[in-house]
């Protein structure tokens, strides 16, 4: 683990050396033995995966507060690049600054959502997902709404996300969790719409475009995949058609379907 100049207390470094250990040992798990990974301790305040072209390795940085799942997480991202053969799943190789801010939003929260459903289907991460993802934070709590949104682009992105992770949560084992997550949307639509009163929400239209999630989910085929990530964002409807396709080919150079 290598540390960046901040000053850790003995149980921060002891849990980065405990994420680090579950970050080799599921490196294994979903056959990403040859690929060489650095992990270090995150300057940002999230963990983030990065491509070192220099050194031609990967890049994982964590910080003592993450969960189990997470460093999992960075390398599902790896592991979806390489079943897909498109390396921009894991990596944009672009300067972030060109990119709208929220627009990376929620293609990254899509993509997670990707990354996320490839996971479960290994033996035990299904279990750890469940338990440790940070999205259950406010569903865990029977549906509670902690904070007001950001903004209409973290708002969607929040949308999104719950809802993609009713296509991922097993109704059988997982019943409870399912009705909170439910309970957590329908709560999160009214303050969406209290919030921004000025603005026409088709929340209905938008769940109907992102079932599409069902039919694709387990496609090998990256420009699907960044086709459903064009409809979303044309759904909503923050920015117009050409940023939209600028945008987009910045993020993922190689492919440009609609």
């Amino acid at each position: 683990m290598k540390n960046r100049q901040i000053i850790l207390t003995s149980e921060q470094v002891q849990r980065l050396q405990e994420l680090e250990q579950l970050l080799v040992k599921h490196k294994s798990l979903l056959g990403l033995e040859e690929e060489h990974i650095e992990v270090g301790i995150s300057a940002k305040t999230r963990a983030f995966i990065q491509w070192h072209k220099k050194e031609k390795n990967w890049g994982i940085y964590l910080l003592p507060s993450d969960n189990d799942f997470t460093p999992i997480h960075e390398l599902g991202h790896i592991f979806l690049a390489k079943k897909s053969n498109f390396v921009y799943f894991a990596r944009t190789g672009i300067n972030n600054n060109k990119i709208f801010e929220g627009l990376l939003l929620i293609v990254n929260h899509l993509l997670d959502c990707f990354v996320d459903y490839n996971l479960i289907q290994f033996e035990g991460l299904y279990e750890l997902y469940i338990d440790d993802a940070h999205l259950w934070i406010g569903a865990k709590k029977k549906g509670k709404i902690e904070c007001k949104p950001i903004n209409i682009a973290h708002s969607y992105k929040t949308l999104i996300g719950y809802y993609l992770s009713l296509k991922i949560i097993n109704e059988k084992k997982n019943r409870e969790h399912l009705i909170n997550v439910k309970n957590y949307l329908r709560k999160a639509k009214r303050l969406i719409q209290r919030s921004f009163p000025n603005i026409r929400f088709n929340f209905q239209s938008l769940e109907q475009k992102l079932d599409d999630f069902d039919k694709i989910k387990n496609t090998n085929d990256p420009g699907v995949i960044v086709n459903f990530f064009y409809k979303i964002l044309y759904e909503i409807a923050i920015w117009k058609e050409s940023n939209i396709q600028q945008q987009m080919k910045l993020l993922f150079p190689i492919i440009n379907k609609r």
